[in-house]
């Protein structure tokens, strides 16, 4: 849907559609990391300075610019981080490990593990984890209602064996 919208206002051009909503998720790094190191040392001008270094570092650039995932799995861990830091609550968390854990599964450790780091508590971590698994699934279940056959569901194992080509 972010690329039919941004190709509405390129005459229907997708290809192009795709080009801006990536690099418009480069952006939202760059911002993110902005608004994280300014959080963290409150120095504007300071997170302005090593947020420009991560918008300028040659993966960055790179995966900013090719139609992939991967730039909008940095934003999700980005914006993840920064609610993290900013207390926000667990709901708001769980909202935010969605996109992660729908590019890749594995990124998901990432967000559990700064959860328990925050806060450490097993019976936090599994109810932040559990929530998170239970809105995957139910989410799962609605996009094969609406789309039926375009994606098996994700927690049937059959269905990972299609990221056999990634190892």
């Amino acid at each position: 849907p972010p690329i039919d919208l941004a190709a509405m206002f390129l005459h229907g051009d997708k290809l192009f559609g795709a080009y801006i909503v990536v690099a418009l998720g480069g952006g939202l790094c760059v911002f993110l990391a902005w608004k994280f190191i300014k959080v963290v040392t409150g120095k504007p001008l300071y997170a302005a300075l090593t947020a420009s270094i991560l918008g300028l570092s040659a993966s960055h650039l790179v995966f900013g610019s090719l139609i992939e995932t991967y730039i909008f799995l940095a934003a999700g861990l980005l914006l993840f981080f920064l609610l993290l830091l900013e207390k926000s609550p667990v709901s708001t968390l769980v909202l935010a490990s969605l996109p992660v854990v729908g590019i890749t599964y594995s990124n998901f450790a990432q967000n559990t593990l700064a959860f328990f780091t925050t806060k450490p508590s097993l019976k936090a971590v599994f109810r932040f984890v559990a929530s998170t698994l239970v809105m995957l699934v139910l989410l799962g279940l609605l996009n094969n209602l609406l789309f039926p056959g375009a994606h098996p569901l994700f927690f049937i194992p059959s269905s990972l064996l299609a990221e056999e080509q990634n190892i």
